[in-house]
């Protein structure tokens, strides 16, 4: 270097190191059992660079089609079923990270539905039949369906627990002839007697055709279930059937398989009469409950999702020198419903309860756990005591159901996003069916 000459130097850095993606949901976690969501998560993808930057965000459900976001960041919402979502990041150097693999599980479907049954009782052993009733697909005309079912699972309450779990032949089942009346067995269970609180039948293949299309149908976790408690005695079937519902998602070709109570739940006897009679293990004074919700009022409209669990039922017999005894308890097995998707037209049941005939005139339903989502933000909701109670006058009679139902309503707590649950009667009478 001469004299008098200024030599100039600049430092270049050098970027080889992909970015790095960040996965987050809201809620935050799983809100259902066995990690399934109840409330539709929001997925949020974050990526950061230590070099020159991201240049954009990539993701696809099931290796389906790839969907490219400019920029750091993406989000978007769950889609209903098991799904894994694949996702990278790539900077302007176009480096790209290695892919990273999420499962996604998220139950967009009506709730299973909690019900009582009035079994036998006495000696040491009986059997339970389940049969599928009446089979129909909102909207539109069924014109196919069959199932097969693998196994049937009974949940035995007395002691210490146990699960009875009966394998079936697995012979696909055409249900298709049943659309609007009929029957079909689906199994007949041996059990000790007891008293038992869980039905489960456990789903293998389904096919299904509405209006004479093939559509997609899910099923949650692959599994029919119905919660609630029932006795089983010596000698004696206790019967169950229920009806099935295709329900359709949204304007999705995508149905959900859904149980729902049906006309006939005895133990089995001699006369015709399904609400009573003198054979075979009915009883003269019990009558039948029959608890729903049916929609949600004030400011329900703010609300992406409020997803309400309810963990039990208590129903007070007014009689007299009224004590703590005079309550009737049943387990709900954490029932959850999404009050968002409720009208006045679209009820659901939370509980199907065997009573004494009588008076009754209180009722409270415990709630376990409120998810609730606005703007795709999780706010606080409360049930205050955590329980949803209503006082007012109830007639059972013998051999007979009454239907309850009631709204919940959801009340803003002054400026801020806060809510309180509170509930309305809207009707009780007795169901003639």
């Amino acid at each position: 270097m001469r004299a008098g000459e200024i030599t100039t130097y600049e430092t270049f850095g050098i970027d080889n190191s992909p970015p790095v993606t960040t996965l987050a949901t809201v809620p935050a976690a799983p809100d259902g059992n066995d990690n399934w969501f109840i409330t539709q998560p929001q997925v949020n993808l974050n990526a950061v660079d230590a070099g020159i930057g991201v240049k954009e965000v990539r993701y696809e459900w099931n290796a389906e089609g790839e969907n490219v976001v400019a920029g750091a960041a993406a989000s978007f919402a769950a889609p209903p079923g098991v799904n894994t979502l694949h996702y990278h990041a790539v900077d302007d150097f176009d480096q790209a990270e290695a892919g990273q693999t999420a499962e996604i599980k998220y139950d967009d479907s009506t709730p299973s539905v909690a019900i009582q049954l009035a079994g036998p009782v006495g000696g040491a052993d009986g059997g339970l039949e389940l049969a599928v009733g009446e089979v129909s697909a909102e909207p539109g005309e069924l014109t196919e369906l069959t199932v097969t079912f693998d196994k049937a699972r009974v949940f035995h309450s007395d002691d210490d627990g146990a699960w009875t779990e009966t394998v079936l032949d697995d012979t696909p089942m055409n249900l298709s002839d049943l659309e609007g009346s009929g029957s079909s067995p689906i199994a007949n269970l041996t059990l000790d007697e007891g008293r038992y609180t869980k039905v489960e039948l456990h789903v293998d293949q389904i096919e299904a055709k509405v209006d004479g299309q093939p559509v997609d149908i899910f099923v949650p976790s692959g599994v029919l279930k119905v919660v609630g408690a029932f006795s089983v005695g010596s000698d004696s079937t206790a019967t169950f059937e229920f009806d099935i519902r295709l329900v359709r998602r949204g304007d999705q070709n995508v149905y959900n398989l859904v149980p729902v109570i049906g006309k006939r739940v005895r133990p089995d006897k001699d006369g015709p009469d399904d609400k009573g009679g003198d054979g075979g293990g009915g009883s003269d004074n019990k009558g039948t409950l029959m608890m729903a919700i049916a929609g949600s009022k004030d400011r329900i409209d703010d609300f992406d999702h409020l997803n309400v669990t309810f963990v039990k039922a208590r129903i007070f017999q007014a009689v007299n020198n009224s004590t703590e005894s005079n309550w009737t308890e049943i387990s709900l097995d954490n029932v959850t419903v999404d009050l968002t998707n409720l009208t006045s037209t679209n009820e659901t049941i939370v509980a199907n309860l065997s009573l004494d005939a009588g008076n009754y005139t209180k009722i409270e339903l415990y709630v376990s756990r409120v998810v609730s989502v606005v703007d795709g933000v999780e706010v606080d909701v409360k049930v205050p005591s955590g329980k949803l109670k209503i006082v007012g006058d109830l007639e059972v009679e013998a051999n007979d159901t009454v239907e309850f139902v009631f709204d919940i309503h959801v009340v803003q707590k002054g400026p801020k996003t806060a809510y309180n649950l509170t509930p309305v009667i809207v009707k009780n009478q007795d169901d003639d069916d």
